[in-house]
């Protein structure tokens, strides 16, 4: 659609130049009737030096050439104007068409973004959880493995005891040698 768009704006641009130059055109052959006036209006063809009803027939001619050609020049203008008010319009609907659509891309890209943080945030709480869980259980490992170490040592001291024990009891129930 903006391509024709586009190509539409293009031809009408080149409408326009060409108008103007068929205004140009108009201008000029306004221009020799007018010179033809005046040429006619200094013309004296009688004996006593006045116009003719032949000359002055002429000059009325070309009066009126001259006013229809003013009125082809002034329904060019407005033809130009009425092509350069559709060419704006087009300008227009074009740049509207353009914010519409940049307006709607934008539009989907925050949905997209925003759609993509909560699913990141989401990401995030099940992270945080999981770090939580996995905090709990290093703590809970952590005291079990202060617990079997306080146990083993307890143990070892029981042993060390129970061994102590055991060779002064040795000691004692062996009749000494002499």
């Amino acid at each position: 659609m903006i391509r024709f768009l586009i190509v539409l704006l293009f031809f009408s641009t080149v409408n326009i130049a060409a108008a103007q130059t068929h205004l140009d055109t108009l201008l000029q052959e306004r221009k020799g009737l007018y010179t033809e006036y005046a040429a006619l209006k200094e013309k004296k063809s009688t004996f006593w030096g006045a116009q003719s009803k032949k000359d002055l027939r002429n000059i009325i001619e070309n009066l009126k050439a001259i006013i229809r050609k003013d009125d082809e020049i002034v329904r060019e203008v407005n033809h130009s104007h009425e092509e350069k008010h559709l060419q704006i319009k087009q300008e227009s609907v074009l740049r509207q068409t353009d914010y519409t659509i940049k307006n709607r891309n934008y539009t989907d890209r925050i949905f997209d973004l925003n759609t993509q943080v909560a699913s990141l945030n989401s990401q995030n709480k099940k992270l945080v959880d999981e770090n939580e869980s996995l905090k709990k259980k290093a703590s809970n490992i952590r005291s079990d493995k202060r617990l079997l170490e306080k146990v083993l040592f307890v143990g070892f001291l029981i042993i060390a005891g129970l061994i102590i024990y055991i060779r002064r009891l040795n000691k004692k129930t062996k009749p000494k040698r002499s």
